[in-house]
Formats: structure tokens, C-alpha cells, sequence
């Protein structure tokens, strides 16, 4: 039956405990008896708390590096003179 239980609800460990006393007596009367006793104790493992991931040490960070921008160049005009505004010289 413990098959059919859910991963966390299944016990870890069962210990299973039996007793038997008999006795047995000669007095006026024949006299005897039995007891049983049957103990069961089902056991889970606590799993212990997890832990936080440690934070980084505090201290001074590197400065990004910066990207490299390409540089406009000038659009030549139709005659090859000029400048790329279009204004002669």
C-alpha cells in the first residue's frame, strides 16, 4: 500500500515491532494465555532548508567598455567637387 503513495507522503524508514508472551500455570485449574502486541512506526527524513545562494562581494565593478561608433563620411556630389552638402567650393 505505501507503493501507492505519493513521492512525499511515502515513509522513508517502517520499523515493525513484535511481542509474543505465553503463559502457561498448573494450579487447581489448567490455566493459560497468549498476548501479542504489534507496533508500527512509519519514519520521514526532513530534508534540511535550502540555502540562499551567496550574494556577490561588494567592491568596486569594472567600467563597461564602450562600443565604437563608425564615422559619418562625407557623400560625395555629382561633380567630384564640393562638399557633401552640396555647396561648391
Amino acid at each position: 500500500r505505501f507503493a501507492e503513495l505519493q513521492e512525499g507522503l511515502r515513509p522513508d524508514e517502517i520499523e515493525m515491532q513484535l511481542a509474543i508472551k505465553i503463559d502457561a500455570g498448573v494450579a487447581t485449574l489448567v490455566k493459560s494465555g497468549a498476548e501479542a502486541q504489534l507496533q508500527i512506526t512509519p519514519r520521514w527524513q526532513t530534508a534540511p532548508a535550502p540555502h540562499p545562494a551567496p550574494a556577490p562581494a561588494p567592491g568596486p565593478h569594472p567600467a563597461p567598455v564602450p562600443t565604437p561608433h563608425p564615422t559619418p563620411t562625407p557623400a560625395p556630389d555629382d561633380h567630384g567637387t564640393g562638399t557633401a552638402d552640396g555647396a561648391g567650393s
